[in-house]
């Protein structure tokens, strides 16, 4: 125990170290971690020294250094999946995520930018490396036993139970701290109490978290003032490609076709590209609440008024149809599920994870979608989990192997899911064809933020303030001229007011987004952020005036930390660093 109890706590002394200074996580969210790993590793400990016994026996020794092995796996493990999860999207992984994925490892696999036999042997390769490391530090048989122990294992049976009724008297005295406390660690997301609770707010909540505003009387006022529409036959769509940066669509500068169908419109004029457009965020729930609420992220709670309530409340029916498992990614969906008239999400629709637009597509066509309607699609295609179907690898190789380890099998494997997110706009086009009503049809195509693809050796959407995670397309197909943008700038934030603007004359006042059919100023101006509730990552703003973008980023204490310029189409540049 002499070893093993140290390698635990220098364990979980690591990944708080990790999770500190490469993710941005709170001191006192990793103090808190810390506090509670602790007193896990020493309860096992109590409880190793407890089957051990007095006695020492081989029988009770092997027991003991079997569940130490086991516990010694499941945390080195459990830290894995949490720094990989926060290197790829930037936040720490659920059971009830995992458990979707699970069930389907084989499919899981494939999904990987890597060689299947890879992965395996990797993964085989770190199992026996944590077993020689265990080997090292497990538990022996005690020279002596530590004076504590020994002490523990004098008391009588009647007074270790005696102690034991105390323990859970002083317990249930105390019910009300545990409850704050449990409370304190799920709101800021503490590893483990995120783990096996997942996220702890709902839509109903008042508070999106417990360092972000109440709703206020004006808010409610907002909700308030919207009241039903005169119908106008129009049928709005905003589909969201998770993780779609624009500098790998043909429209905005790629040399690569990655989107036939959607290139051949916008070349015959059919449809329009915001030269300039961000992402509110780096991350999916700071991306999807500035597109639905119109708010930046240090004025957002989930309480507010969104777009698919002001379309419910104006008396449109609402869908919403999502590739992946959204109820249950970090509570994604609770953003707008109650004003949803149908809600579909491709995982629970099967009980198991399934990460294919090409699904999500067949249940579009078959659902029967009707004028005077809001839809919200969000697809997986691009994202490091969607799958991409076969006929859409086209661009080769699409993963690393022994004699390709180069960033090039990451490009690829990316570029084919966007060939793939194409193939189902086109899909939605033909069907909506078909049906009557792509002439009424307003279609929006965004990202939800973009994706880092070996820039400075980082991969995934976790990188902070990087210009890629904030890069993603505006586009906009309508048939009817009035939806003509005529501006340079734009982000998430702008499209939910530039919808009831152009629809209904209608700019709710709380919305802090500008219509892309208001008068502008000539500089353009948005807030941009890389935090979440456990991080301290910095803010930012995007300036842009004529063809020229400045990214400055803030620390949190508001000081300057980098400015990055860039001119036209051509490369960021980073003009200050502190």
């Amino acid at each position: 125990m002499k070893r093993f109890l140290p390698a635990l706590f220098i364990l979980t002394l690591i990944a708080v170290v990790l999770l500190r200074f490469r993710f941005g996580y709170a001191v006192s969210l990793g103090i808190h971690h810390f506090i509670l790993a602790g007193i896990l590793h020493l309860l096992m400990a109590i409880g190793l020294y407890s089957i051990i016994g007095k006695t020492g026996s081989r029988t009770r020794l092997r027991l003991a250094q079997i569940l130490g092995f086991v516990y010694w796996i499941f945390f080195c493990l459990f830290y894995t999946l949490v720094i990989g999860s926060n290197y790829f999207w930037g936040n720490t992984i659920t059971f009830d995520i995992l458990k979707q994925y699970l069930g389907n490892i084989q499919g899981v696999l494939s999904i990987l930018p890597i060689e299947q036999w890879l992965i395996i042997a990797a993964f085989l390769f770190y199992l026996i490396f944590l077993t020689a490391v265990y080997l090292l530090i497990r538990i022996r048989r005690p020279a002596a036993v530590h004076p504590v122990i020994a002490q523990w294992q004098a008391i009588a049976g009647l007074k270790k139970w005696l102690l034991f009724a105390t323990i859970i008297v002083v317990t249930i005295l105390g019910r009300n701290l545990f409850i704050k406390a449990k409370r304190t660690l799920h709101f800021e997301q503490e590893p483990i109490t995120y783990f096996w609770l997942g996220p702890m707010w709902e839509i109903h909540t008042d508070r999106l978290f417990a360092s972000q505003p109440l709703r206020t009387p004006a808010d409610d006022a907002c909700i308030e003032a919207v009241t039903k529409k005169e119908k106008n036959g129009k049928l709005i769509f905003i589909v969201l490609v998770d993780a779609l940066r624009s500098d790998h669509l043909p429209m905005y500068g790629y040399s690569r076709n990655t989107t036939p169908f959607l290139d051949s419109l916008y070349r015959n004029g059919h449809l329009q590209a915001v030269p300039n457009a961000y992402s509110g965020s780096t991350n999916t729930i700071g991306g999807v609440s500035s597109l639905f609420f119109s708010k930046t992220w240090e004025t957002l709670n989930l309480s507010q008024l969104n777009l698919m309530q002001y379309f419910k409340k104006s008396g449109y029916s609402t869908y919403a149809f999502l590739t992946g498992y959204h109820s249950g990614w970090y509570g994604l969906s609770a953003m707008y599920r109650n004003s949803c008239d149908y809600f579909y999400e491709s995982t629970s629709a099967y009980n198991h994870a399934v990460d294919n637009d090409l699904v999500t597509l067949e249940k579009i066509r078959s659902t029967d979608i009707q004028p005077n309607s809001f839809v919200y699609i969000h697809l997986l295609s691009t994202h490091e989990i969607g799958i991409r179907n076969k006929p859409f690898r086209q661009f080769l190789p699409d993963k690393i192997g022994l004699t390709n380890w180069e960033k090039e099998p990451v490009i690829n494997h990316y570029d084919n899911g966007i060939l793939q997110a194409d193939y189902v706009m086109r899909g939605l086009f033909a069907n909506l064809q078909q049906k009557g009503l792509l002439s009424e049809s307003i279609i929006f195509l965004v990202g939800d933020h973009g994706n880092l693809l070996g820039e400075n050796g980082e991969f995934g959407h976790a990188g902070g303030l990087h210009e890629k995670l904030l890069e993603v397309p505006i586009l906009l197909y309508s048939q009817d001229s009035s939806w003509r943008i005529n501006r340079s700038f734009g982000s998430l934030i702008d499209i939910a007011p530039s919808i009831t603007q152009n629809m209904f004359h209608d700019i709710p006042a709380c919305w802090q987004g500008s219509s892309f059919y208001s008068p502008n100023d000539s500089v353009y101006t948005t807030h941009v952020s890389a935090a979440t509730v456990k991080t301290d990552l910095y803010n930012g703003i995007i300036t842009g005036h004529n063809d020229s973008v400045e990214l400055k980023i803030f620390n949190k204490s508001g000081a300057i930390q980098s400015v990055r310029q860039k001119k036209g189409m051509g490369p960021w540049k980073e003009i200050l660093r502190k």
